[in-house]
């Protein structure tokens, strides 16, 4: 944890956590693995300052060789970093082949993360890339907000029965 490598976004950045040893702590209450092993195995760090508000994520997603683990934890967490820092993990990304991993995690400018990717038992060491993007909102409709809100004429019962009072739109 206190030689995390510092990353900033992109997709492909290579891996390698060949004779890595375990060093973060276990999350026994952490919903987000289960399989009876609470632990993030050989573990390797990395640490992202945010340089703007915004919304990430963080995948390898078919681009590991083996079952991997992903945490973040808290902005501006120390190093031990405890369970209670846990900000969001991910173990087993429901898209994924291979049990690789992904997540979804706001940050805020200015404030720095830890990053732990590891995996689910002791064999799950080697290689691999992860990308760390920034997920794009869609774009909000046109009466999204109040003063620009639609028109809208009621329908009485018996038109929608018949299909007389059709509205157009959702």
């Amino acid at each position: 944890c206190s030689n995390a490598t510092s990353i900033d976004l992109g997709t492909g950045q290579s891996f390698n956590s060949s004779n890595a040893s375990t060093d973060g702590p276990e999350h026994a209450d952490a919903p987000c693995f289960s399989f009876g092993n609470d632990f993030i195995n050989l573990d390797i760090w990395y640490s992202y300052t945010a340089d703007k508000t915004r919304t990430l994520q963080w995948s390898t997603c078919d681009l590991a060789g083996f079952d991997t683990r992903l945490a973040v934890y808290k902005a501006d967490a120390d190093c031990p970093v405890s369970a209670e820092d846990l900000l969001v993990c991910k173990d087993d990304g429901s898209t994924c082949a291979g049990f690789t991993s992904n997540l979804i995690f706001d940050v805020v400018k200015g404030e720095s993360y830890l990053l732990r990717l590891g995996g689910f038992n002791d064999e799950a060491d080697g290689s691999g890339r992860f990308d760390l993007t920034e997920v794009l909102r869609p774009e909000a409709p046109d009466n999204d907000l109040c003063e620009n809100a639609v028109v809208f004429s009621p329908v009485s019962r018996a038109a929608a029965d018949d299909g007389s009072g059709r509205i157009n739109g959702t």
